[in-house]
């Protein structure tokens, strides 16, 4: 039996009732409620509604700082940026993947590192900046590659291929 899609706007409402603040959270329910903010700002990221996606990212990134969950500020960090970039911030967006970068290092997440890498070369494709574009790509895809990410090092060949179409 096939299960019907259902509208995201309900969906969204129903999960954004069921949350509350992060005083009244166990610390053990803020990581599932982090990672519920986090999916919540991923679709409003998808439909378009950076606002939103931003406000419940900034509540999951707090969440995340709360326990302690050093990926997961990154990831956030990450997400944050990846939204700045798309209304055209650029300045707030590498700001945010520099700081998702910077916890990545320290934790040596290195999936995390390339695609930071990755996304900072993707703001500099944006703003003409090709050498260090290819700098920071080249970059992630040697890491890709160090942890045989097949997607990672098709993602970074496709980044790279944007600047050379320039």
């Amino acid at each position: 039996m096939k299960i019907k899609f259902c509208s995201l706007s309900l969906i969204l409402l129903i999960l954004s009732q069921t949350f509350c603040t992060s005083q009244q959270l166990p610390a053990i329910n803020k990581q599932a409620s982090a990672d519920a903010y986090d999916s919540i700002a991923i679709v409003y990221e998808k439909q378009g509604n950076h606002d939103e996606a931003i406000r419940n990212e900034l509540i999951a990134l707090q969440l995340r700082k709360e326990i302690g969950d050093r990926k997961g500020v990154a990831s956030s960090y990450n997400l944050l940026g990846t939204i700045y970039r798309k209304q055209g911030n650029y300045t707030g967006a590498m700001q945010k993947h520099l700081f998702a970068l910077q916890i990545q290092e320290a934790i040596d997440d290195k999936n995390g590192i390339a695609y930071s890498y990755m996304n900072i070369g993707i703001i500099y494709i944006l703003q003409s900046n090709y050498p260090e574009a290819i700098k920071n790509l080249s970059t992630a895809m040697k890491m890709h590659k160090a942890i045989q990410n097949k997607k990672g090092i098709a993602d970074a060949y496709d980044s790279i291929a944007i600047v050379y179409e320039k």
